[in-house]
């Protein structure tokens, strides 16, 4: 399975505040199933509504949690004219 930017964004930034994925889970209202499955990229395009609660709980901005989400893909949005490279 391809590797995740958002996942790997979501455990990077929860490690840094030392939170469990139970604590996490707790936090934001998302199982832990479901946040270890973000996290390992298994689940690859998350609600908007969990990525406002995940920015919320990380201390993180919401639009970086979407560019991340979408940084898989960045030819899609090549296309429709919404993503430039920086």
């Amino acid at each position: 399975m391809p590797i995740s930017i958002l996942g790997n964004k979501i455990r990077e930034k929860r490690k840094q505040k030392k939170l469990t994925l139970k604590t996490l889970s707790k936090m934001t209202n998302i199982s832990q199933s479901e946040l270890s499955k973000i996290e390992k990229g298994e689940i690859r395009n998350p609600s908007n509504v969990f990525l406002y609660r995940l920015s919320k709980a990380l201390d993180v901005e919401y639009n970086d949690l979407l560019r991340y989400r979408w940084d898989k893909y960045p030819e899609r949005l090549l296309k429709a004219g919404i993503y430039c490279k920086k």
